[in-house]
């Protein structure tokens, strides 16, 4: 469904947290990761409201990643996006 529709929020957020869900032995927590990078692209570029719930879990899900990582970098991008979102 992302190649017919790589720019869908709803189908790359499906992808995206069932891969992460997954057992590490599926080797798709790397397609997980990329997907909610992409998520927090395309919600930067359009911030509907209907979003917020889905950016937050997948920006805390990143930050996650990058913490464990020890990606300092990673972690501070992460949290920035995650502070500067409008939370109603």
């Amino acid at each position: 469904a992302v190649e017919i529709a790589p720019k869908n929020f709803t189908v790359r957020a499906v992808r995206a947290f069932n891969n992460i869900a997954l057992p590490i032995m599926f080797d798709r927590h790397n397609t997980g990761i990329n997907d909610m990078k992409e998520l927090v692209t395309l919600y930067e570029r359009n911030p509907l409201s209907s979003r917020q719930t889905v950016i937050k879990a997948a920006l805390e899900k990143l930050i996650e990643v990058s913490e464990a990582n020890k990606n300092t970098e990673d972690t501070t991008l992460w949290n920035n996006k995650l502070n500067g979102l409008n939370l109603d």
